[in-house]
């Protein structure tokens, strides 16, 4: 623990701007903030993560976001360390290239997704998806949800996160 101590500088932001960032190129994330370090996932362009901290590592003068990835294939989101380079700060023009995590509303219509099948609607949500953009098919959107379910939905039932930026209407 003593050489962790030495080889990483925490740093703490509490600017609210700060708290969400927008990933726009793939990285991965890491069990701690290095380039040899333990990989844990892949992090797509497009996905928005929580930063918990920011962190130097002594060794190289990088700078590391400590962060919250959303994930759709287990029970809770990952948390770990990925580069500063690759995120800016999610400002309004980025709300519409967000691929994870997105809404798909209650009552929204769904279709199957099945590979080399005809789409059939399936039951409709009770409740709000949180889900990941996996691509398009002709005029539907492809979506994974919690488990690793994917179905397809049509675009305007996505729903955008806003941007912390965004100055309210009425201004």
């Amino acid at each position: 623990m003593e050489n962790l101590k030495q080889k990483y500088m925490p740093l703490y932001s509490s600017a609210a701007d700060a708290t969400v960032r927008f990933v726009r190129e793939d990285t991965v994330l890491r069990f701690l903030p290095g380039q040899a370090e333990v990989e844990i996932r892949k992090v797509p362009a497009g996905t928005l993560v929580q930063v918990i901290q920011k962190t130097i590592n002594m060794e190289t003068n990088e700078t590391w976001l400590y962060v919250e990835v959303p994930v759709f294939d287990t029970p809770q989101d990952n948390r770990g360390y990925i580069p500063v380079e690759p995120t800016v700060y999610f400002t309004p023009d980025l709300e519409r290239q967000v691929i994870s995590p997105v809404t798909v509303p209650a009552g929204s219509t769904i279709y199957s997704a099945e590979p080399g099948q005809e789409s059939r609607e399936l039951e409709t949500p009770v409740q709000d998806q949180r889900v990941m953009i996996e691509g398009r098919r002709q005029d539907k959107v492809l979506c994974t949800a919690a488990g690793g379910t994917t179905f397809l939905t049509a675009p305007d039932n996505i729903v955008y996160p806003v941007s912390p930026l965004r100055r309210p209407e009425n201004e």
